[in-house]
Parts: C-alpha cells; sequence; structure tokens
C-alpha cells in the first residue's frame, strides 16, 4: 500500500499547488471582489439642516457608523448588493431604507429624517 502512494504522489506531482499559488495581492482581490463605498447626507426633513451624531448599520454584514458634526456617513469595502440601512437619531423617527449599491463607485443617498412629536 505505501508503494502505491509513493507511485501516484510521483506520477501526478506536477498537479499539486504550491503554497505560493494561494497568494494574490489585493488588487487581484478588488477585481474578483466588488467592493464599493456609501456615503449618507443626514437632514433634519423641516429646516435641512445637518443632523450630527446619526447612528447607521447595515445589519446583514454587521456594519455601524456614527454621523459626524455635519451629519455625513462614510463607509467604505462593502460588498455589491442589497442592503437595508437603518437609521437612529435621537429626537427623530427611526428609518429603514433599502439600497442597491454598485461595484467601484461611490453610492451617495440623502436621508431625511422626521423629528419625533
Amino acid at each position: 500500500m505505501l508503494i502505491r502512494s509513493a507511485v501516484l504522489q510521483e506520477e501526478h506531482q506536477d498537479q499539486y499547488l504550491t503554497r505560493e499559488s494561494y497568494f494574490i495581492s489585493q488588487a487581484e482581490v478588488n477585481e474578483v471582489i466588488n467592493f464599493t463605498d456609501l456615503e449618507l447626507f443626514v437632514r433634519d426633513s423641516e429646516t435641512g439642516r445637518s443632523i450630527s451624531k446619526a447612528m447607521i448599520g447595515i445589519d446583514a454584514i454587521a456594519r455601524t457608523a456614527v454621523g459626524d458634526d455635519r451629519g455625513n456617513v462614510f463607509i467604505d469595502n462593502i460588498l455589491e448588493g442589497t442592503y437595508t440601512v437603518d437609521i437612529i437619531v435621537p429626537g427623530y423617527i427611526a428609518c429603514s431604507k433599502q439600497i442597491y449599491l454598485s461595484s467601484n463607485q461611490l453610492n451617495r443617498m440623502l436621508i431625511m429624517m422626521i423629528r419625533n412629536c
């Protein structure tokens, strides 16, 4: 039995993969896997003013972010696809938006929040 294994290994040695064949560059990964970015602008629906500290969540990929003082939120390296984005701001009605993110481009979205009465 040991002899048979040794013969098979010698006969098919050129078909074995080496460890070096598993390594690819980040650029090659980005070509195969379509990543994209998402930029949100969170504003008050009545005044149009920026809302700071908005909490953004994309549950399907376990990504969260918090808006800056100008109401801008940026999330990078998201796979292309359709997602539900949850937006929560204290004093406003929470909302969810379904969006499609196109690959290899910056996807922008304006979110108008309604005050909680």
